[in-house]
């Protein structure tokens, strides 16, 4: 089936019998295209109509690094669509009017307006492709005052910058109104490899500045202490608990707070000082102090300053904040 292709590309004197053999192929493949028109007429396919209506516009602007295209695009309804495709399943006929026909009015592009090869890539190339594109659909006439439109963008080519000014600018002051979207079908990659020409470039860069020869640096050592890095120090998961019973509170605010003291000095730091003096647990901290303040009178503490005296005791000076009187508090605990 191939051979008269075969001995057409290789160049062989069988010219004539290639010639034949490819005649036949192309009758067989008209053949099948018949076949597969018949069966899909059979099976009831979309049954179009000139009775159609726009939808709306999409203006497509594609900036690629070497060329600037905008496409003018109909998007088209047909009205009989529904009455003359009753035989369609209900996704075929909502996949229909998702992806409704585009037609095409008007194309430009760089290498249409005469810019060629590297001049294609430049601001001017597609600043004269966006305005070139606006004066064809306002010659043309194309477009109502009431029809809306769709900007689609892609990529970020230099005429992306030259497209938005002619969209912002004069040359699509006529249509500006009918915008209604506009959009960017641009394509992230996320991901992957360098193309191979700029890993080429870096890889000779970075040879370039390090040298071929690679250099082992001396680390100088300034002290004689070679300190161990932290270790990883798991906390411990017991499988089972060795006490049955959890032990009561071995220093609560009745044990903390074990008397007030009443002496003369004492009262004075009450009234004059705001402060509050009592006799802790040897045990006790300021923090702890403090808590059991709060939970025994219900005050709150400014500061502590703790001693421990010369007969093996602690005391404790508590000053209250200033909405609270220490002697109104002491009052209450029944020493003064």
């Amino acid at each position: 089936m191939f051979a008269g292709i075969r001995n057409a590309l290789m160049g062989r004197q069988s010219m004539a019998f290639a010639g034949q053999r490819n005649f036949s192929l192309l009758n067989r493949m008209r053949a099948a295209v018949e076949q597969v028109k018949s069966d899909t007429s059979q099976l009831g396919p979309i049954i179009k109509t000139d009775n159609e209506r726009t939808v709306m516009w999409k203006i497509y602007a594609k900036f690629n690094k070497h060329n600037t295209i905008c496409s003018l695009f109909a998007v088209t309804e047909d009205l009989d669509f529904m009455k003359n495709n009753e035989h369609l399943s209900y996704n075929e006929k909502v996949l229909y009017y998702m992806q409704l026909p585009h037609k095409a009015k008007v194309t430009v592009s760089a290498g249409m307006l005469g810019f060629r090869k590297s001049q294609r890539q430049e601001y001017e190339a597609g600043y004269q492709v966006s305005s070139r594109l606006f004066k064809l659909i306002e010659e043309k006439k194309l477009i109502g005052p009431n029809d809306k439109i769709e900007v689609v963008l892609s990529n970020f080519g230099k005429g992306r910058s030259a497209f938005e000014a002619c969209l912002m600018g004069k040359e699509s002051a006529f249509l500006r109104s009918n915008i209604v979207r506009i959009s960017d079908n641009t394509k992230i990659k996320f991901g992957g490899n360098r193309a191979k020409a700029q890993r080429h470039a870096a890889a000779a860069k970075k040879s370039a500045l390090k040298g071929t020869n690679s250099k082992k640096a001396t680390k100088v050592r300034t002290n004689t202490t070679f300190r161990l890095p932290n270790t990883l120090k798991l906390a411990r998961k017991p499988r089972y608990a060795r006490t049955a019973v959890p032990h009561y509170r071995r220093l609560d605010a009745y044990k903390i707070i074990e008397s007030p003291i009443a002496s003369e000095t004492a009262i004075k730091k009450v009234e004059d000082g705001n402060t509050l003096v009592f006799q802790v647990s040897l045990k006790a901290n300021k923090h702890q102090i403090k808590t059991a303040v709060k939970e025994l009178y219900d005050v709150e503490v400014e500061k502590i300053n703790t001693l421990v005296r010369p007969n093996g005791t602690k005391k404790a000076y508590i000053r209250l904040t200033a909405d609270h009187d220490a002697l109104d508090v002491a009052n209450r605990i029944g020493y003064v």
